[in-house]
């Protein structure tokens, strides 16, 4: 299937998000490899700019773009044709991801992974029962799967559509998020954090859902246009002036109000551009943002064991850039695999359990979303 057969642009946008995730994950550790490094600028971005941030909250923001409309208030049967299709659209492929994540990421290394903890790993959310994740970046999952039940709640009780809904929840979501983060610094509890971030994350996706209501015209009185404007500024001038605030009230030097308003910011900026004046339609792009869930949860299954080989190699010498191209290109190629061999065939079933007619061909538009 060509990426042409879908929203390329939408595609795009997740090849974006996916590389700067690599980009943070593989310019961390080289940086620690070798005494010398060329091209050493591409690590040193990390200094200042989150770029694994920024990609996390694009694929936010791209979740709230595209979820929600999936859900058709008309018809009663939404809520099962998604909650099938979702799952197997995520779970076939994340699955995979466990034994090879236990292999290169553990035992690869001589560690050992609780048998319990591993087997917890499959419900996608670890950490809601105390189990450590066998890939890191498993937390960004759980996020989404909290994001699709609120979803379905919203249609549930027919408010998934109103365009009130997702302008009242994103500021609902910056206010408690707000009042969290202060109630952290004065705390000084780090759960308050914590939570705070949680009530970002999913403002940044009820944004997404927001701004597609905008883009497809829902928000059609000047009232709404000016709640969703003013979301917007929040966003990218009152939560990195809120920092700032804080930086100079504190007198201290607190990189989290730094990178993390920055993270949010620069995030939505790339995503707002790339989904009208700046859309890429070019088709390597696109499919690359094709294969990009797997190339998010596999990328560090290639990444540590070319961890592992330069530990034993141990190089006085190492060019950066030649080492961010063997990353991208060998993940690329196994996010490939996976995908052809995995992901799509799943997809695939999902859609033809859920279609009115089982035995008629699904269009190419319906393979994936």
């Amino acid at each position: 299937m060509g990426a042409t057969s879908r929203f390329a642009y939408i595609d795009s946008v997740r090849a974006v998000a996916a590389g700067l995730v690599v980009w943070q994950h593989t310019a961390e550790i080289c940086v620690r490899l070798a005494p010398q490094i060329s091209n050493r600028w591409i690590g040193d971005v990390l200094e200042s700019v989150d770029l694994g941030r920024i990609g996390v909250i694009i694929f936010f923001a791209i979740s709230g773009y595209v979820i929600p409309s999936s859900l058709d208030p008309a018809d009663p049967d939404a809520g099962r044709v998604f909650l099938i299709r979702r799952f197997f659209r995520l779970f076939p492929a994340y699955w995979l991801s466990i034994p090879l994540g236990l292999a290169a990421l553990w035992w690869l290394y001589g560690h050992d992974f609780p048998l319990r903890d591993a087997l917890l790993n499959f419900t996608m959310a670890p950490s809601l029962f105390g189990a450590t994740a066998v890939i890191g970046l498993y937390w960004t999952l759980a996020y989404e799967l909290g994001f699709y039940a609120m979803c379905l709640v919203l249609w549930r009780l027919g408010l998934l559509a109103r365009p009130w809904t997702m302008l009242v929840l994103t500021h609902l979501m910056l206010a408690c998020g707000a009042l969290l983060l202060l109630a952290a610094i004065y705390s000084r509890r780090g759960e308050f954090g914590g939570w705070a971030l949680a009530c970002f994350f999913y403002g940044v996706m009820f944004t997404g859902a927001a701004w597609r209501q905008w883009r497809d015209g829902a928000l059609t009185s000047p009232l709404q246009r000016l709640a969703g404007l003013a979301g917007l500024l929040i966003w990218l001038v009152g939560l990195p002036l809120g920092c700032i605030a804080v930086l100079v009230v504190s007198g201290k030097d607190l990189p989290f109000f730094v990178r993390t308003p920055s993270g949010y910011a620069g995030g939505l900026v790339i995503f707002l551009l790339l989904t009208t004046v700046a859309r890429i339609n070019w088709r390597p792009v696109a499919w690359v943002g094709l294969v990009s869930y797997s190339l998010y949860l596999f990328h560090p299954v290639v990444l540590y064991p070319l961890q592992r080989l330069l530990q034993l190699w141990a190089p006085a010498h190492l060019d950066l850039a030649l080492m961010m191209a063997v990353e991208f290109i060998l993940a690329i190629a196994l996010s490939a695999a996976v995908f052809y061999a995995v992901e799509r065939p799943a997809i695939g079933l999902g859609r033809r359990l859920t279609h009115r007619n089982p035995r008629a061909p699904l269009l190419p538009s319906e393979e994936v979303i």
